[in-house]
């Protein structure tokens, strides 16, 4: 079992900065979206609007990246998904909560 968890934290900790930016902020944005949406909608919308907000942020994100690499920025597709990897715990801690 120590094993086990010693593995996982090397993993976690092995994790590049820019990746986990990428995933605290996608969450972050539909979190954000998610309670401004729930003032005034029902709970299922909530989750489309927030999730397509995030996900939209992620692509022009990436897109900015893609035209801007003579600036140092660079497109990764890895981004991309580390942010969904983001939305998606939101979506779950969320589902976790209403269900």
């Amino acid at each position: 079992m120590k094993d086990l968890i010693k593995k996982i934290w090397n993993w976690i900790v092995s994790i590049p900065q820019d990746k986990l930016l990428h995933d605290y902020a996608a969450a972050l944005i539909c979190m954000f979206f998610f309670a401004i949406c729930y003032r005034f909608c029902p709970v299922w919308l909530c989750f489309v609007l927030a999730d397509i907000i995030a996900i939209v942020a992620l692509v022009l994100k990436e897109l900015y990246d893609f035209k801007h690499q003579e600036e140092g920025h660079s497109f990764e597709i890895a981004d991309f998904f580390w942010g969904c990897f983001g939305i998606l715990k939101v979506n779950i801690a969320f589902l976790i909560m209403f269900v």
